[in-house]
């Protein structure tokens, strides 16, 4: 665009255009991205999706809390989720 003296690179219209106009477009793959990683198969989870881990996750860490009476701490959480993966 620059090369075609189109963009003013200096420009703040030219600049608030491009966000204006660009911010959602990339905004959607992103998102679009986001899911399809989540639910991807990953083999050091045994072929499992990295939501799928998530949620496994959670559930071991409130039946942990059900156990023990207590919220856990943020480590013990952490070593919740590095145990699927192995």
């Amino acid at each position: 665009m620059e090369a075609d003296e189109i963009l003013d690179p200096i420009s703040e219209i030219d600049l608030y255009t491009l966000h204006l106009i660009f911010k959602p477009m990339i905004q959607k793959s992103l998102e679009r991205n986001r899911l399809n990683w989540n639910v991807h198969k990953h083999s050091s989870l045994h072929y499992k999706s990295p939501e799928w881990a998530f949620k496994e996750a959670l559930q071991r860490l409130k039946s942990v809390q059900r156990e023990w009476g207590k919220t856990c701490t943020e480590l013990y959480q952490v070593t919740q989720i590095f145990t699927l993966v192995e």
